[in-house]
């Protein structure tokens, strides 16, 4: 058990594998959480249903406001995830540009009505340990109540992706029941939270700094970027959690074995899947999208542009493979740019970009599409979302993963690509520049290269060199194969339980600062 007051504690998070997955953020707080169960805390996310979990069914506390919320348990989740429904929360698209405050006030709503319920009967000591602007306002609300009832609360503010949000006070006021008069705990003490929203502006990561105990991110790179981004009352208060690889060489290994693949680590095992992949096309490639609207959308501009993403390619050929949300954070445009240059470079490149869409960016896919259809002798542009270990084929085959990211806090592709044993060529930015290890550097014991970020020739002279010398081992190098052991062994330190025990440091600098009341 751990030495800790605070035994309990609660992940908010509009994310996870277990309702809703979006990006990165959905395999945090389940998977942490259980690393930390597996410690010996008592751990529960909370999470909105976004449609998935009919919460009004079989709820066990029911919240009477403007709208009617309910709350039931996901029992087979690890860990257990208590799941608010009804009204907007069981709207599915997870970041509605119209109603994303809308649902964000309702999530602290739910969340402070069922926690003052549950924690005035136990007062047990607990750590609210919130995920991103979203559940925001959720950690207000319980900070409020944890000074109206003097209960035993703590608060981690865990930045996954900084935002320039910012919250209305009047929405938070009407919505949610915080105004300028609600007392809260903050840097500077207890005061009416009008004192520390007038501090921050209203802004939602400079808030979170002030009313939070401890700030946490994702990667020491990207603690540079939320300690400017926040501002002063965050300096030396930003500490880091890594994310994990969501996949082991052991998942690997597996999927490939269902696919027919016999001897995974074997060059010539590559190679032929390779080969099957590209000159049989993606025939059995299953591939998902948020809503039946994008799939729609997406059908339509297929069709208005004749593009068939799983044409075979004309022959074998090195393989690049990218993947992420169709964002424009995610630099897929950079790759594009670079392919003229690429293609002069190894003339026989094959990409391969599955870049899922999003509700409110069609525009953004829709310039993939005409890119793609330019390019359609090099390029395959899988329009949505697709399963795990289709993921995992695509890894395994490839020369090299690109991540083109114009930011990217962590940057779980890179992780998921060593993992295979692929070495990945990416941005030189925050998260990315901490987990990828150059080979022009540290040799075979590298696991890809870095590139400019936003520079459309560094990458593609960047990633040929990756591509060529991956290529020279199935010509016999040995330098290839050993940059491929060196990314599992690299992804292998990436691990939910060293995750969990970085947490529970940094639940233990809140208790030696006094803050767990």
């Amino acid at each position: 058990m751990p030495e800790l007051a605070s035994k309990r504690i609660v992940m908010l998070t509009f994310e996870s594998v277990y309702t809703k997955k979006v990006g990165g953020l959905a395999e945090v707080p389940p998977r942490l959480g259980w690393a930390l169960k597996e410690l010996g805390f008592t751990v529960e996310v909370f999470t909105p249903s976004h449609g998935v979990v009919d919460a009004c069914s079989n709820p066990i506390f029911v919240v009477e406001h403007a709208s009617k919320y309910c709350i039931s348990l996901v029992e087979t989740a690890k860990p257990l995830h208590v799941v608010a429904g009804g009204g907007v929360l069981d709207d599915p698209v997870v970041y509605s540009p119209t109603r994303l405050l809308e649902k964000s006030l309702a999530f602290a709503v739910a969340a402070r009505k069922y926690y003052e319920a549950s924690l005035r009967q136990s007062a047990e000591s607990t750590i609210f340990h919130v995920h991103d602007w979203h559940s925001l306002p959720a950690l207000i609300a319980l900070n409020a109540l944890s000074v109206e009832a003097g209960l035993p609360l703590s608060f981690v503010y865990h930045v996954h992706l900084l935002s320039k949000a910012k919250i209305p006070l009047e929405a938070l006021c009407r919505e949610a029941g915080i105004c300028g008069d609600t007392l809260v705990r903050g840097l500077h003490g207890v005061k009416p939270f009008s004192y520390y929203y007038e501090l921050s502006q209203g802004f939602a990561e400079k808030l979170a700094a002030l009313v939070a105990d401890i700030v946490v991110t994702v990667s020491r790179g990207y603690a540079k970027s939320v300690e400017r981004a926040m501002g002063p009352s965050s300096w030396g208060r930003v500490d880091y959690v890594p994310n994990a690889s969501p996949i082991t060489w052991n998942d690997v290994r597996e999927s490939l074995r269902k696919a027919g693949v016999k001897n995974p680590r074997s060059r010539s095992s590559r190679l032929s899947y390779r080969r099957k992949l590209l000159e049989r096309g993606f025939a059995d490639l299953q591939v998902y999208w948020s809503s039946s609207e994008v799939e729609q959308r997406v059908a339509r501009l297929l069709g208005d542009y004749n593009l068939d993403y799983k044409k075979p390619f004309g022959g074998d050929g090195p393989l690049v493979f990218s993947i992420g949300r169709a964002s424009k954070q995610k630099g897929f445009d950079i790759l594009v740019k670079a392919l003229d240059e690429l293609t002069l470079l190894i003339p026989r490149i094959r990409v391969v970009l599955a870049a899922a869409p999003l509700e409110w960016d069609y525009e953004w896919l829709k310039w993939l599409v005409e890119e793609a259809k330019v390019y359609e002798d090099v390029l395959r542009l899988i329009p949505g979302f697709i399963a795990r270990e289709d993921a995992i084929k695509f890894y395994y085959a490839a020369n090299a993963t690109v991540v083109p990211s114009r930011s990217e806090p962590f940057g779980l592709v890179a992780l998921e690509s060593m993992a295979a044993g692929t070495p990945v060529a990416a941005s030189r930015v925050d998260g990315l520049a901490d987990i990828v290890l150059s080979i022009e550097e540290r040799g075979v014991k590298g696991t890809g290269v870095l590139f400019e970020p936003g520079d459309p020739r560094s990458l593609a002279h960047k990633l040929a060199t990756l591509v060529e010398v991956v290529e020279e081992a199935y010509k016999g190098s040995r330098r290839g194969l050993e940059i491929r052991h060196s990314c599992i062994k690299r992804a292998e330190e990436f691990s939910w339980s060293a995750s969990a025990k970085k947490a529970t440091e940094v639940y233990k600098k809140l208790e030696a600062a006094h803050q767990v009341v």
